[in-house]
């Protein structure tokens, strides 16, 4: 048990106040949180009362800048998670934050994979294979990721893979280009695109591309 000897309005924020017990430093609350808890100079209280109020404090200020960081774009939970450790919050504040973001929705993987997945396949002309790696890198299960991949149909694939076709013969082609090289190094550019070898295989012919047929069977 102690005394709340002083209550400090911070100098570089107006709305958190430093609470002093027993004339020592012991903790940074939130305007609301002092009012919400009837904390008043003079007053009795002990540890464990104050840092259940500071842990309060510490998830609201958790979920309310998560809101800030998601109102930019979708996020993954794994990016909200890297983007709270990065605040510097407490993991036990982060887990319970992450929770509350689900419950309510702001963070859905499944909804996320469905809405990356469409913005590849509008507007990044990248194959099946890359997406893929860039869900993992968002911390998606590999079924979630899966799922979502599906909405992009073989006929999809085909057609970016073409346009990379087409685009890489009239950039690459002219007088005295061997055309085995330039076989492989559109294959190989498509591969990098994640592209599967049966897709640029196809996307060859599509593109009418003038080699001899064993070059690239």
């Amino acid at each position: 048990m102690g005394v709340i000897t002083s209550i400090e309005k911070q100098k570089n924020n107006k709305h958190r106040y430093s609470i002093y017990m027993d004339d020592h430093y012991f903790a940074a609350l939130d305007e609301e949180m002092i009012v919400k808890a009837h904390i008043k100079t003079g007053m009795d209280m002990d540890e464990a009362t104050l840092s259940q109020w500071i842990l309060e404090d510490e998830l609201k200020k958790a979920f309310e800048k998560s809101l800030s960081f998601l109102g930019y774009r979708f996020r993954s939970g794994k990016e909200t998670m890297q983007y709270l450790e990065r605040k510097g919050f407490d993991p036990s504040v982060i887990q319970k934050t992450i929770e509350k973001l689900e419950y309510y929705r702001y963070i859905n993987d499944e909804d996320f994979a469905k809405a990356w997945v469409q913005d590849r396949k509008i507007g990044k002309n990248v194959g099946k294979m890359v997406i893929r790696q860039e869900l993992t890198r968002k911390g998606i299960h590999r079924d979630i990721a899966q799922a979502a991949l599906e909405d992009i149909t073989e006929e999809d694939e085909l057609e970016r893979a073409t346009q990379w076709v087409q685009k890489l013969v009239n950039k690459k082609t002219g007088a005295g280009v061997d055309q085995r090289m330039l076989l492989q190094k559109i294959s190989q550019t498509l591969f990098r695109k994640g592209f599967g070898w049966e897709v640029i295989h196809k996307a060859l012919h599509k593109a009418s591309i003038d080699l001899d047929e064993d070059h690239y069977e």
